[in-house]
């Protein structure tokens, strides 16, 4: 999850210092969307984890070190579509998913958006492609996730939709192209101790009990 504020060009070196600050409480966006299309100014990207105190939409300041895209300069938002699975099955006391590794890193097979396709077709074959079968099929959807990170002198700021799958599959071949090294079958617990990112491992959490109702067999 990202906050986003309209700001003043003029005004970004000031904030680059101090922040920002209202005691009535900071007009903050949830949707990138409505923030571009109401923005007159610059689109300030904002990390709710790191302001202090609340994470309320209307926070009354917000730390330099929490806007994402200011420094040491400002870069411009930059909106990412990309879809990916949870390919789950079950295990003996609660289901295993399938993790890739990749670039040093545990994640969960994803990717960007191609122009045209929907996001469902998106995620099926980014994950087909990442761990290397045909065989999947998607089972319902479970939402989505959204964070920035820098990259080519922009604030990429990625809002990931995730979709539940499964396979009958257990041999895979992972995606070198893509730096992928390994695909592990790893029980949902230790899958999210396991993953390398903090969004990943909330959006695991939230979704839980969901998935975990539509493919553990009732006891």
């Amino acid at each position: 999850m990202l906050f986003f504020y309209c700001a003043d060009a003029d005004a970004l070196d000031a904030i680059r210092e101090d922040g920002l600050h209202d005691p009535d409480g900071l007009p903050l966006y949830t949707r990138l969307s409505e923030a571009t299309a109401a923005c007159e100014g610059v689109l300030l990207a904002i990390d709710p984890e790191r302001v202090p105190g609340t994470r309320s939409d209307r926070p009354t300041q917000v730390p330099p070190e929490a806007i994402g895209n200011l420094t040491p300069e400002y870069v411009p938002v930059v909106p990412v579509t990309a879809g990916g699975g949870y390919v789950v099955r079950p295990g003996p006391d609660e289901p295993d998913v399938l993790l890739i590794y990749r670039r040093g890193a545990w994640d969960l097979p994803k990717g960007k958006q191609d122009p045209g396709e929907t996001i469902d077709a998106c995620a099926l074959r980014e994950v087909r492609e990442e761990i290397g079968v045909e065989t999947v099929r998607m089972v319902d959807s479970l939402g989505t996730t959204v964070h920035g990170y820098l990259r080519n002198e922009q604030y990429h700021v990625k809002t990931t939709h995730w979709y539940l799958m499964m396979t009958p599959e257990r041999d895979f071949q992972p995606e070198e192209r893509e730096g992928i090294d390994e695909v592990a079958w790893v029980s949902w617990q230790d899958a999210i101790a396991r993953l390398d990112y903090a969004t990943l491992q909330r959006h695991m959490r939230s979704v839980t009990d969901a998935v975990r109702a539509a493919i553990m067999p009732s006891t």
